[in-house]
């Protein structure tokens, strides 16, 4: 038998902090609302993250409020480091999302910290709660080019020390995607010439972090 597939929809919060239009808490919250009532488990429905940094995500606190708490879903939210966590604990989310870097730059970018520094906050976050840790750039980072897979599973390990409950590998879109199956440029080399992540070096990547 297959082993069960559960999806979580990441739209109120991935799908919204790229777009020019910043939404009010309570759209965002009806927005949730409405994919837990199409049956949906699992919902990403913040992050906490600094406003001034991603202001389509200001007000975390208000979009959970807003709510209608479903028991058979999962509400969770995403944090870059402790005093992200302090807040989702404070909000009363179901679930925490880590997310760090597979590469320092992309991770400086992102989070303000080298991996090694994010990686010490995950291992301070004491929680009761269902912690995951996404591995951004797993297949080739837009600053830094093409990412082992010995890096991403020696990252994965680590993380598994902390009472993780998964650790996913993501490719990212900055700017430049990185895209799993094309070859579609993620980062210029020395040369100003692109670098490519193939086909064999994806499936190579996702292979040895499954196993």
């Amino acid at each position: 038998m297959a082993a069960p597939v559960t999806i979580c929809d990441v739209g109120p919060r991935d799908g919204l902090q790229n777009e020019a239009e910043t939404l009010a808490p309570e759209m965002r919250a009806e927005l949730v609302n409405r994919l837990a009532a199409t049956g949906l488990g699992s919902i990403e429905a913040v992050s906490f993250v600094r406003a001034e940094s991603v202001p389509q995500m200001a007000g975390a606190e208000e979009v959970v409020a807003g709510i209608e708490r479903h028991n058979d879903v999962t509400y969770s939210g995403l944090v870059l480091n402790e005093k992200g966590y302090e807040r989702l604990a404070a909000c009363g989310l179901d679930a925490v999302h880590f997310t760090l870097g597979a590469t320092d730059e992309f991770n400086r970018r992102n989070a303000n910290r080298t991996v090694d520094e994010s990686v010490a906050e995950l291992e301070r976050i004491d929680t009761d709660l269902r912690v995951s840790v996404s591995i951004s750039v797993s297949f080739g980072c837009p600053f830094e080019g093409r990412v082992s897979p010995d890096t991403v599973i020696a990252l994965a390990e680590r993380c598994e020390l902390f009472d993780v409950v998964e650790a996913t590998v993501r490719v990212n879109v900055l700017n430049d995607p990185v895209l799993c199956g094309l070859q579609t440029k993620s980062a210029l080399n020395r040369q100003g010439r692109p670098q490519w992540v193939t086909p064999t070096q994806a499936r190579e990547t996702r292979r040895r972090t499954c196993a």
